[in-house]
């Protein structure tokens, strides 16, 4: 099966300096051999690191490909035009682009994932889930074979802030939502009458359905009166308009578009589809690694909670809890900081802030699957016969939400203090994501509209308007300048202005505080950061 759309950003970076290079690139397979024999390819793949299902060895070596600067012997870019492998826009006009399989409506444009994805500001260290270097252009129907810019839109990169807990958070939600559809099904069937039923899971409301015993057992299901969601009821928590469910899509599509190493899952085994002189770029192992590294990376915190870690450490750990407050370099507030931190916070919730960006959701489970145990969050890879081998959702990749992360782990004197990247442990041995979002899609109203609305990847008969946005996680959000889905919001409050829609009364409510209530707002959101220990 070939997917004829795989728009959504993962990695992309400034123009590179050999983009527009007038001669032709080197293909030939004699010529990429005598580059070889001097310069080899720089990627390592991870098939040993899955076959022998070690979590941490799987999550280095997807760390290993995140950070790797692909080169000409990988597979990297594509061969279109006079001699372009890179390009920052859609080129439909250059000759090759319109033929690579599947279709790309964006790039390639970069070399490595960590070109976009920086370090985090607090701490001065991580790899690669802090704020983003730079935009990208997508054509969203570019299978027409001509760019028209009319048809353009921007992106700003998303962070990358433990997505795993984002998409246990979303199966969750789906799989109530089944649950409540199917027991309407049941009922309405065994009744002979309609039945509407509500749609809610966490606190959360999807509106409703209603389903008439006609044709049972497959009853009519109208889904009219389904809300922020699609209407096969799949929670899609990834993408700016909410359009895909699995980090694994998510993230193989990020390797074809933005990089142009394109996956064999995606291409087919021996398939040189975009032209560059390389086959199989990039393993169906490699992935699953990536996925994994991706989903394991750290939560946000605060500067609060890190100025508790601070204190508690100087207080309770002696000479060596200092050494460590300094080695980490941990922020301090002072009594005025959290006094404001704390009344931003109420106040953010009085004017409706919460509302959509919910400060927490609690997470039935911890564990997260690679694949998905959960139908919707599973793609049909279809051509790869390695596939349904090793990435069986009967045997899937797990790792712990609460425990399993390998950075920020704060330790003193060999003692490990918290783990500061990891999911908070609910008290019913669940977790908590204090993400900030309802995973839910709203109307943002026309000043922050695309020219043209979005297809889903997987379905391209289904499409979120033009007006229409996912909810985004505001956690770590003073870590990740610029805002909205397009960068255009250079700071917070721009971002906050910019609102419309079923957001423009909390707009007009913070519009209408006074300059110290607005401040006390924009101090609670900058307290949340992302960090990683200088030291790592």
């Amino acid at each position: 099966m070939v997917y004829p759309f795989f728009r959504h950003v993962l990695c992309i970076s400034v123009p590179l300096l050999f983009a527009t290079h007038a001669s032709a690139e080197v293909t030939n397979p004699d010529d990429l051999a005598d580059v070889a024999a001097n310069v080899p390819g720089a990627i390592e793949h991870c098939d040993e690191q899955i076959a022998a299902r070690d979590f941490n060895e799987i999550f280095d070596c997807g760390d290993e490909l995140f950070e790797t600067q692909f080169n000409a012997v990988d597979g990297v870019g594509a061969s279109f035009g006079t001699g372009q492998r890179f390009t920052r826009t859609p080129r439909f006009d250059l000759d090759g682009y319109a033929d690579i399989v599947p279709p790309r409506q964006t790039g390639p444009n970069a070399q490595s994932c960590a070109d976009c994805h920086l370090g985090a500001e607090i701490g001065g260290a991580g790899d690669g889930s802090g704020p983003v270097n730079s935009n990208n252009v997508q054509d969203l129907v570019g299978l027409r074979g001509v760019a028209d810019p009319k048809n353009f839109v921007t992106r700003n990169p998303p962070h990358l802030f433990a997505p795993g807990a984002i998409q246990v958070g979303a199966e969750e939600i789906t799989r109530d939502l089944f649950a409540i559809r199917d027991t309407a099904v049941a009922s309405a069937c065994s009744d002979m009458q309609v039945v509407t039923a509500p749609l809610t899971s966490k606190g959360i409301s999807f509106g409703s359905i209603s389903v008439s015993p006609m044709g049972c057992p497959d009853a009519q299901i109208d889904a009219s009166g389904v809300i922020g969601v699609d209407a096969d009821l799949v929670v899609k928590p990834f993408g700016w308009k909410g359009t895909v469910a699995a980090l694994r899509l998510f993230n193989a599509a990020a390797f074809h578009n933005e990089l142009g190493m394109t996956p064999t899952e995606f291409a087919g085994p021996g398939v040189d589809s975009d032209a560059d002189g390389v086959t199989d770029e990039i393993f169906v192992e490699d992935v699953s690694a990536m996925t994994v590294y991706l989903a394991a990376q750290p939560r946000p915190t605060t500067l609060v909670e890190l100025d508790d870690l601070r204190r508690f450490l100087l207080s309770r750990a002696g000479f060596a809890g200092l050494l460590t407050v300094g080695s980490l370099g941990l922020p301090e507030l002072l009594p005025e900081d959290r006094q404001q931190i704390g009344r931003g916070e109420a106040t953010f919730a009085q004017i409706g802030c919460a509302d959509c960006h919910m400060p927490q959701v609690q997470l039935d489970g911890v564990i997260f699957a690679e694949p998905s145990p959960l139908e919707g969050f599973r793609f049909d890879f279809g051509v790869d016969p390695r596939v349904a081998e090793q990435v069986d959702p009967a045997n899937p990749l797990t790792f712990d939400l609460t425990r399993d992360q390998p950075d920020n782990v704060i330790s003193v004197r060999g003692r490990i203090v918290t783990r500061l990247g990891s999911l908070e442990a609910g008290s019913d041995g669940g977790a908590i994501a204090r993400a900030f979002t309802d995973f839910k899609r709203h109307e943002m109203g026309a000043a922050l509209a695309d020219s043209i609305a979005t297809p889903e990847p997987l379905n391209p008969a289904v499409q979120v308007s033009e007006t229409v946005f996912l909810t985004e996680a505001l956690w770590g959000v003073g870590s990740t300048s610029p805002y909205l889905h397009d960068g255009r919001a250079t700071t917070i409050e721009e971002a906050i202005i910019e609102h419309g829609g079923e957001a423009a009364d909390s707009r007009d409510q913070f519009r209408a505080l006074s300059t110290e209530g607005q401040a006390d707002v924009l101090a609670f959101l900058d307290n949340l950061v992302l960090f990683f220990p200088s030291s790592e």
